[in-house]
Formats: structure tokens, sequence, C-alpha cells
């Protein structure tokens, strides 16, 4: 078994090298007449020997090495991946700054210094005496500025992908989804002050896979799906915390599953998705005070599989599955204007995918059916500044169709497929002690 630190052997080094280029796995295993998991293997020693969590990474680490080399004309300007600036041989000569700013620099930087120390995260004592870094419940790293960092909770009661989950108040709902050889309506409420999963008696009346769930105040809207009769359905269904009940409301215009799903000021906003004819482009929205769907302007890009959050004014589509190609298509919706944008497209294409929204910045976890896809990293993305990032998965390779919910400054993933249903649950805080510096 590879260990970190060991040397590359030949073969390696020739993986490595191709991946340099952007070469797939499959045309990596047809340059070398090997197969595909072959090269995964051989991929997979790589990142442990290198203590690398992507193919970026390996690559840069590469090259840095010196095992590779990337050719530059001189005719034309280098490019540089966002996260790499480059500084020239020598920087132009700035003008001193005044006393009175380098005075108030001085400032910042010892209160920063301050604040820093005063809020710097120890490491809590586990029951077994472990820390928190060395707690083998907690793994990842973070994403821009490593400020990140994965924590597993309690699992599910059961394993499922295809699922829904949803935050309310202080607890998450996992709803629906598919199990082993079956679609469940299964319901379960997560306490995360006792980190506890619970079963509810009130199971979701119609069995459905391929879901999403939208909270509006004291209810959670659950449409459509893809029913044990291997057809998707129109019917809505509502869960009352109050009451704990369910109940039906106003159905889809037609039969979907496998769609987008998103709130915006207390609406629900469907996109895309699978009907009887296939993968759709349609908007629908559900406004609960009148009980009513009404249309919204089509998506540009028809897809299923993909996953939708909102940022202040705008609902954001990424990825998804055209039936032939997963997709790194990144779409923005304005329901205030009713029109569609494109923006920056995924490093990736990911199908299946999770979508959480928190502090103005989207996370893109897990995803990917196809064997070129090595999920090694999940993806973080800036729209206000256009800027993409990396951070680290809790879950390697494959792994799509898991389940995503914002709360606050963190998101929850919870199940999906790996090779098998899983019910391991994580919850990730991106802006932990996050420091902002203001230029002076």
């Amino acid at each position: 078994m590879a260990e970190h630190g060991e040397a590359l052997s030949q073969r390696e080094r020739e993986v490595l090298e191709l991946v340099a280029t952007g070469m797939t796995n499959r045309q990596i295993a047809q340059e070398l007449v090997v197969s595909p998991n072959t090269v995964k293997v051989h991929l997979r020693n790589v990142f442990t020997k290198l203590g690398v969590e992507s193919r970026t990474e390996a690559t840069l680490t590469a090259i840095r090495e010196g095992w590779v080399s990337v050719p530059v004309e001189k005719s034309a300007p280098v490019e540089v991946e966002p996260s790499v600036q480059a500084l020239p041989d020598k920087p132009p000569a700035l003008p001193p700054l005044p006393w009175v700013k380098r005075l108030a620099l001085v400032g910042m930087l010892l209160l920063v210094t301050v604040v820093s120390v005063a809020t710097w995260p120890r490491s809590p004592m586990a029951a077994d005496g472990s820390t928190e870094t060395d707690n083998p419940r907690n793994s990842g790293n973070g994403g821009l500025g490593e400020s990140g960092k994965w924590r597993a909770l309690a699992p599910m009661l059961t394993a499922r992908s295809r699922h829904a989950l949803v935050a309310v108040h202080d607890q998450l709902f996992a709803i629906g989804g598919a199990t082993h050889g079956d679609i469940t309506g299964a319901v379960e409420r997560y306490d995360p002050t006792v980190d506890q999963w619970t079963g509810l008696n009130a199971g979701k009346p119609t069995r459905v896979s391929n879901i999403g769930a939208a909270a509006i105040g004291e209810r959670i809207v659950v449409p459509g799906g893809w029913t044990p009769q291997e057809k998707p359905t129109e019917l809505v269904e509502v869960y009352d915390l109050e009451s704990e009940t369910w109940s039906q409301v106003a159905s889809l215009p037609r039969p979907l599953c496998a769609y987008a799903l998103a709130v915006y000021k207390d609406r629900v906003y469907l996109f895309g998705g699978i009907d009887d004819r296939g993968q759709t482009n349609t908007t629908y929205i559900y406004d609960p005070q009148t009980d009513n769907w009404s249309k919204g302007q089509n998506m540009p890009t028809r897809r299923a599989y993909a996953a939708a959050a909102t940022i202040n004014t705008r609902i954001f589509v990424v990825g998804g599955f055209d039936s032939k190609h997963e997709q790194n298509t990144c779409e923005a919706y304005s329901p205030e204007e009713d029109s569609w944008e494109t923006c920056e497209p995924l490093f990736m294409g990911r199908g299946g995918l999770g979508l959480a929204s928190v502090g103005n910045r989207l996370y893109i976890i897990g995803g990917g059916w196809s064997d070129d896809n090595d999920l090694t990293f999940n993806e973080e993305y800036d729209p206000k500044y256009n800027i993409r990032g990396f951070f680290g998965t809790s879950v390697n390779q494959e792994w799509h169709n898991l389940a995503v919910a914002s709360r606050l400054n963190k998101f929850y993933v919870a199940g999906g497929w790996n090779g098998d249903y899983l019910n391991n649950v994580w919850e990730y805080v991106p802006l932990d002690n996050l420091i902002f510096i203001p230029s002076p």
C-alpha cells in the first residue's frame, strides 16, 4: 500500500506526466495501453505519496519538483490559475505611504493579531482523549484560505440516495429516496443538540426518489419524484411541523423528478428535471399563499440531476446530466426579472451533485457518474468576484445523488451513492474564524 512521502514508481511518473497535459483517465489508459481502473489505482497512489487531493495539486507538485515542464511562448502572455498569482521578476517601486496611513496600517495589524490570538480555534478534547484534529470522525480540509472543516455527525438510520434534506430551524429532515432494492417514504429528523436521528411515525404518503424539499415557514414542500411504478409523478405533498401530518397541495403542471429546487421570498422554484418524455428545461414557481404553480422563463439548457441555491436576488442552477454527458453548466435565474444569465462554468462536469449557499458563496459537492470524473475535490465559487477554488471532500471518487441543506454559516451533506447507499452525514463550516482586513 502506498504511503505518504514514498517515491513514485516509473509508471506513476508516466501517469502524472500525462495528467499534467490535461488528459482524462480514459485517454491515459489508451496512451499507456492499460484499463481506466488501472489508471485510477496509479492516480490514487500518486495522491497518497504526494499528499495531495486533486489532479491540479498533483500537477502543481510535479511542476514544482521539475518532473514536468510547462512550455511558454514568449509571444503570448502566460495564463495562470486564479489561485496562483504570477509575480514579476522585479516589482515596480512604489511611493512611500504617508505617516498617517503607516500608523493606521500598524494599528490594524496589531488589532488583527489580537483578534487572531483571541479567536484561534482550540482543539476540543474528545471522550477518548483525542483532539478534534486527530479524531477519525473528522476529515478533509478547507477551501480558499483553508478556512473550512468537515465534521462527521451521527449517521442517518436509513442509508439512502436520491433523497431530500432540508434544514428547518435547528433541525434537519431527511425524506424519501432510494434504498436497497426499494423506494422509501421514511422521514428522519436530526437534533444537533444531542447528535441523534429519530425516525418519524408520519412517513411520506407517496414513496418517491429523485426529489428535493423546500422549507416555507413551518411547512416542508416536496414536489413530484420517481415512484415505485418507475415513472415520475405530479403529486406535491407538504409536511406540517406543528401538526406532524402530511397533506396534498396543488399538483405540478406535469410529472417531474430529478429537478433542481430553491426558495426565494417564500416561493418554491423548480428547474428542469425529467418528465415522461425525458430531460426538460422548464421553470415552475409555487406560491403557497395561493396554492398555485405558475411558469417562469425556461432554462437555457435542458438537464436533470442539477442543483440550485439562492444568493441574494439570484438562483444559481449548476451541473446536471443531459442524458449523455455530465454538465459543468452554471446559469443564474433572476426571479424579479424572470430572466437567465450564464455564469462561470464548473471545473468539471457533475451530475447528481449537491449545492450549498453560505456567506454569498456557492459550495459544489460531489456529483459524477463518469469514469473520468475523479472526485478528489469539491468546488467553491464567489459569484460577486467571479472567483473559483477547491476544497476537500469527505468521500473520494464516486459520490453522487447526495443531499445538501444550508443553515446560517454552515451546510450539511447526507447520504448518496459511493458504490453502495450511504447513511453518513457531515457538517461543513466554511467561514469559521475568517478575518477580513480592509485596505488602508
